[in-house]
């Protein structure tokens, strides 16, 4: 039997699949509709930080926003402006996140988390920029950085410090995996 977790995986891998190939296709319809094309020029800059936002709560759209970047470029958007802005709101997400992670553990009574947050709390006492560097290289790296709220949470970290980790994190990322979903556009 697969366990709930590999499920979740498997779904999420499936309807990144899905997303890629209807973002191709998409891409190819907007490139010959000049009213498609008009429509997305004008307001792209827009979609791209409300689609990002919405995306960015990973529990409700389980699919890196990057996804996306084709549609935008095909309607003659910047690629790395709109990289950049896809990061924004999948940042702002993230931070709403990790607030409401922080008001979610001051309501916990279980010990067991009670002894995880003290271990987060000693780990960041004793190395103070190593839980940021992990969560940035993380957010850099992995398509699905919700698991990290609540762990990063119980550090108390600033907010200010969180959005410009989780917002440089989904720079490099953003830039990184939109330079090979361009290439691999190109290809097809």
């Amino acid at each position: 039997m697969i366990s709930k977790h590999k499920t979740g995986l498997i779904i999420s891998l499936v309807v990144f699949v899905v997303l890629f190939f209807v973002s191709y296709k998409l891409s190819r319809l907007i490139s010959d509709d000049a009213v498609i094309k008009t429509w997305i020029a004008t307001y792209g800059y827009f979609v791209a930080i409300f689609v990002s936002f919405i995306t960015g709560f990973k529990f409700i759209v389980p699919v890196p926003t990057i996804t996306f970047l084709p549609i935008f470029v095909s309607a003659g958007l910047s690629p790395l402006l709109i990289a950049l802005l896809l990061a924004v709101g999948t940042s702002l997400a993230y931070i709403v996140e990790y607030a409401e992670s922080r008001k979610l553990l001051k309501n916990i009574q279980n010990k067991e988390a009670l002894s995880w947050e003290r271990r987060i709390i000693h780990w960041k006492q004793k190395h103070p920029a190593l839980p940021i560097l992990f969560l940035f290289l993380y957010f850099s790296f992995v398509p699905l950085p919700s698991e990290l709220t609540l762990p990063i949470a119980t550090a108390h970290y600033r907010n200010t410090t969180v959005l410009t980790t989780a917002f440089l994190g989904h720079c490099v990322y953003n830039i990184f995996y939109g330079t090979w979903i361009l290439i691999l556009f190109r290809t097809l």
